[in-house]
């Protein structure tokens, strides 16, 4: 039975172990997740708005070059505006930031390019997003190819001048519906950022959060079950110490302590109880039927007294009830209702019946101020003794005036 018990703690242990790990394990992946995706996110925000501020310094470049070619009638005295661009996107080239380096170049709509061309088909996907939806002037994504992820982001170039249609069409030799016009979009200018050690670097800091909080979860869940299992054994102790370990009543020290505390200005009653001929039961019958009188005698006490009654194993087949707060008529009436209910008890053993009687003193407790409660047991001890000597299966209770039942 104990090794079952003890088989089944270490199962329960266990199980508790292995909840604290998984807990542990899943508490950790929120955390590695939460802080990579939040960085990644981060990241890729402020690699979008920095590409936007080269997408203004280029843009800047090429609003100059209209507004300082529309001061001459002649074009020729200026340079070509594809060399002022690529002037433009060479000098954004070479900023650098948060370590960094941002490449960038214009692409025209698939099919209508002038130099550069979309290499991949999700640029081109992206190129064509841009063209479906007017209102959208830019898309981004991230993409990892050969362990080098970066950061893409397409912005939307559109004619804001006649100058600049006029200047592609002229380029592209487009004549009739094929020109360009003022406000169409013409292509996208393209940002690439690599940020493969930005994202390296969230990576590592995600996962030693996470195994700081792996070891911290499993830590405390360990140090909870430590403390539980230690009020556990700490209760189980003291339930040990201060219970019958056969019939649940408290036991002779636990009782002793209570009762002194009721000293002072107390009523109440004392029952002494004690089985009838009980050796002669053990040795008819063997110890282990007498322990099945003892726990069918303690249930049978149980059922009579209050939830607030305190009920005491004193040793062997002695047994002791305080009824607090109670009249002496009540008092007698619980002792008699025990008596009776204990001589119509049965115990089948072997095809055989057995009974039992009990005898029980009953000192009636009527504001005694008492400076021991030894004199109490004492006279419920007497009381009981007398119950025995006038025959057994009775009971003898004193106040003033004695009854005898």
């Amino acid at each position: 039975m104990n090794s079952w018990k003890q088989q089944g703690e270490r199962r329960f242990g266990i199980n508790y172990i292995a909840a604290g790990f998984l807990a542990a394990t899943f508490f950790a992946w929120l955390m590695f997740e939460n802080v990579q995706h939040s960085g990644y996110d981060r990241i890729s925000a402020r690699a979008l708005a920095d590409a936007g501020q080269l997408v203004e310094i280029t843009g800047g470049f090429v609003r100059t070059y209209s507004a300082y070619g529309a001061l001459y009638t002649d074009k020729n005295t200026l340079p070509n505006p594809a060399i002022f661009r690529a002037a433009a996107l060479e000098d954004a080239e070479k900023s650098e930031r948060d370590g960094g380096t941002f490449t960038t170049g214009v692409l025209g709509l698939p099919g209508r390019q002038i130099r550069l061309t979309a290499e991949d088909e999700e640029t081109r996907t992206q190129l064509l997003e841009l063209a479906s939806e007017p209102n959208k002037d830019v898309v981004s994504s991230v993409s990892s190819v050969d362990g080098k992820t970066s950061h893409r982001s397409l912005w939307a170039f559109y004619a804001t001048d006649q100058a600049c249609a006029d200047c592609h069409n002229r380029l592209q030799s487009l004549t009739g519906e094929d020109q360009w016009k003022l406000g169409d979009l013409m292509g996208a200018q393209i940002v690439e950022r690599d940020i493969s050690s930005q994202f390296n670097s969230v990576r590592r800091n995600a996962i030693v959060q996470t195994v700081l909080l792996f070891v911290a979860v499993l830590a405390a869940w360990i140090c909870c079950l430590y403390l539980i299992n230690h009020f556990r054994l700490t209760r189980e102790l003291k339930i040990l110490a201060t219970t019958d370990p056969l019939t649940g009543f408290l036991n002779r020290r636990a009782f002793n302590a209570r009762i002194r505390n009721l000293q002072g200005s107390t009523n109440g009653a004392l029952l002494m109880l004690d089985l009838d001929h009980f050796k002669r039961i053990n040795d008819t019958y063997g110890h282990d039927v007498g322990d099945e009188v003892i726990k069918d005698f303690s249930q049978r006490i149980k059922q009579q007294i209050r939830d607030d009654d305190w009920a005491v194993r004193l040793g062997g087949e002695e047994f002791a009830v305080w009824l607090s707060d109670i009249k002496a008529i009540n008092a007698i009436k619980i002792a008699e209702r025990i008596r009776e209910n204990v001589e119509t008890a049965e115990i089948t053993r072997s095809g055989e019946l057995i009974n039992y009687t009990t005898s029980i003193g009953v000192n009636i407790i009527n504001n005694d101020k008492a400076t021991s409660f030894e004199s109490w047991l004492k006279k419920a001890d007497n009381l009981l003794y007398r119950a025995k000597a006038q025959g057994r299966n009775r009971i003898i209770c004193g106040e003033t005036a004695e009854q005898t039942v």
